[in-house]
């Protein structure tokens, strides 16, 4: 696999972080990578590093890999791409619509979706299958973690 790299500015535009903040400003992006346990040295990042901190496979083919790397969607993009209210997507997500797809969770409130999969749920392509890892679940924030079998 082409091992090229992802630039900060580029993350967070993929991403799509720090819109309040300055144009140049990557800071919101090196504290997601960081909270997503990326340690980032320089300004660019392997794309396989940061695929496989959302928690998916990076072992894709090469159509896969760049459908993956087009901006991530947020609420407000699937929105208006299918002419609903904001809240209308998080119900469906609340719902469990079965034929949603399933959203990556970066961060306890950032929540963003695979362009790809929306477009094939919305019937415009073929659904792409983008395998999930299996992570070990984290306790959430402020959560006992369970005592160690003796």
């Amino acid at each position: 696999m082409d091992i090229d790299r992802a630039t900060l500015e580029d993350l967070r535009t993929y991403f799509k972080l720090g819109r309040k903040a300055g144009r140049n400003d990557v800071r919101p992006v090196r504290n997601l990578l960081k909270s997503l346990g990326v340690n980032v040295r320089g300004t660019t990042v392997p794309w396989p590093v940061v695929v496989r901190a959302m928690g998916l496979n990076p072992d894709l083919s090469p159509e896969q890999f760049a459908d993956l790397k087009t901006p991530l969607m947020t609420t407000a993009d699937i929105a208006a791409l299918l002419g609903v209210d904001r809240e209308t997507v998080h119900r469906w997500r609340r719902e469990g619509r079965a034929d949603m797809p399933a959203p990556l969770q970066l961060g306890p409130r950032l929540t963003r979706w695979i362009p790809a999969e929306i477009h094939a749920w919305e019937g415009l392509r073929d659904r792409p299958n983008f395998p999930r890892r299996k992570t070990s679940a984290r306790p959430a924030f402020g959560a006992l973690k369970p005592a160690s079998p003796k």
